[in-house]
């Protein structure tokens, strides 16, 4: 009989214990000041805002959406309790605060080559924070045959450009071998540890080293039409497939 006067007591102290874990749970993304629909929706509108001002050849507009579609993938990603650990959203959110500061100092590019090789410096601090991000989980993620496409894709890139680098050419090759493993690590992390946000990330880094690869092809070797949106168009996506992946 005792037993059972306190049954009620005990399932009641159970549910909410249950209840208690399940809000709590680590590994569930959140979004506790916007949505992440309305955060998505002002992305797009930012980013397609910056092409406007692109193809218009509109200075303000790019000043402004540039580097604030990044602020606003920033604070996605800032907002979101980490599925996978700290040192990961933390390394991350890292790496694309250095891809916002390599923006601005593109924006400048035409006016002075130091502006590009700032930008460039900015980038290659940007893929070794995320192939940190993509390393130092567990279980370890091994090299994987996966990745060689990767490899033969970033070396028949350069091989393409590197006769017209010039004085270019010891800074490119040290950007592309970190672009080539930042993308290899986040393909053999998914690899490692299949889920959705390893999948995300394993994305947004091939979708990086495409708008990278059609950059230098549009640079260094001939320019082509819309350019400029396949570039930024790959790129803002890869960044938001990475604040997504947090």
């Amino acid at each position: 009989m005792g037993d059972l006067l306190f049954t009620p007591g005990k399932n009641m102290s159970r549910k909410n214990r249950k209840k208690e874990k399940k809000e709590t749970a680590p590994g569930i993304p959140k979004d506790p000041f916007l949505p992440g629909p309305v955060m998505t929706g002002l992305i797009v509108v930012s980013a397609l805002c910056y092409l406007a001002g692109d193809m218009l050849d509109m200075r303000s507009l790019i000043y402004v959406f540039k580097p604030m579609t990044m602020v606003l993938i920033i604070a996605m990603a800032w907002q979101r309790t980490p599925a996978i650990s700290e040192l990961y959203k933390s390394a991350l959110i890292l790496a694309l605060v250095c891809s916002l500061l390599g923006d601005v100092f593109l924006m400048f590019q035409k006016s002075d080559q130091i502006w590009f090789l700032s930008g460039m410096a900015s980038f290659f601090l940007a893929h070794v924070l995320f192939a940190t991000a993509f390393t130092f989980q567990k279980p370890p993620a091994t090299f994987t045959w996966y990745a060689y496409p990767i490899l033969i894709y970033g070396s028949a890139i350069l091989a393409l450009v590197f006769p017209h680098l010039g004085s270019l050419r010891v800074p490119v090759l040290l950007y592309m071998g970190a672009l080539s493993l930042m993308a290899c690590q986040a393909i053999n992390r998914w690899k490692a540890s299949p889920g959705v946000n390893t999948e995300l990330a394993a994305y947004a880094a091939m979708l990086f080293v495409i708008s990278d690869s059609l950059l230098a092809l549009n640079k260094f070797y001939a320019p082509f039409s819309g350019a400029s949106l396949a570039i930024m168009g790959t790129y803002f996506l890869s960044q938001y497939l990475f604040a997504k992946s947090v």
